[in-house]
């Protein structure tokens, strides 16, 4: 998984670059994201508090999809008989190589973007979404 596709988007001058290469290479070191889930706040969630009167402000990032994740080991590991998840990293990797992978890598080239690392088309896994979005109930039925 040390192969990339990248798009230099934000020039050091923190300036949006349009149209920006797209270039291929190979490096080592640790890879970004596992999995991924919907974070950004305009089509994300919406979370219940109430301050300055607002109740159902629109949120996102990790401090959503992280407790998703959780959430979902909870109702998976409180399925009659079975055995705990555990630590998922282990297996997801070798779920995700399966023909009938629970997770649906995001590997286009223009749309999956986390400001650098673009899609890889044909990868199981990229440096800007990992190895995709999760099918839960996938998940559930896969996860020994």
């Amino acid at each position: 998984m040390n192969t990339f596709n990248a798009r230099n988007y934000v020039s050091s001058l923190n300036q949006f670059v349009l149209g920006a290469p797209l270039v291929h290479g190979t490096d080592s070191g640790r890879n970004y994201p596992d999995v991924s889930a919907d974070a950004d706040p305009e089509t994300g969630y919406k979370v219940y508090y109430k301050k300055d009167g607002i109740q159902w402000p629109p949120s996102g990032g990790t401090s959503i999809v992280a407790p998703q994740y959780a959430a979902m080991t909870a109702v998976i590991n409180s399925q009659p008989g079975r055995a705990r998840m555990g630590f998922w990293n282990a297996q997801i990797y070798q779920l995700a190589q399966k023909s009938d992978s629970p997770f649906h890598p995001l590997n286009a080239t223009t749309d999956n973007s986390n400001l650098y690392y673009t899609g890889q088309p044909g990868t199981v896994y990229n440096q800007a979404s990992g190895l995709g979005t999760t099918d839960f109930a996938k998940l559930a039925e896969d996860y020994k």
